[in-house]
């Protein structure tokens, strides 16, 4: 869930600001692990509850009449499987407006 601020620029113009939460769940994935020079592949989640994430959502993005554009970074908050960083993604995208 995202909540998005409108800022007026122009007539049917608009600077946002995006905020919000998100969670997802990991059903498959595989790492590589090298270890003495040999690499190795291995399952990403290790366990149960690896597979699970939640986090915050931040962004900023341009709203004109026909098209809207968007930077967002997700951070997540949960040790992700078995690498066990805190994921990270940032997300551009481009949307139309069906009339």
């Amino acid at each position: 869930m995202v909540f998005s601020y409108k800022l007026p620029v122009k007539s049917n113009e608009n600077f946002l600001i995006d905020l919000g939460l998100y969670n997802s769940f990991g059903l498959w994935g595989k790492v590589d692990r090298t270890k003495d020079l040999v690499t190795t592949k291995a399952d990403l989640y290790t366990e149960d509850f690896g597979r699970f994430d939640f986090g915050l959502i931040t962004g900023i993005g341009y709203d004109t009449q026909k098209i809207n554009y968007s930077l967002r970074v997700k951070h997540g908050y949960m040790l992700n499987g078995s690498t066990r960083d805190r994921p990270m993604a940032f997300l551009f995208t481009i949307g139309s407006k069906l009339q």
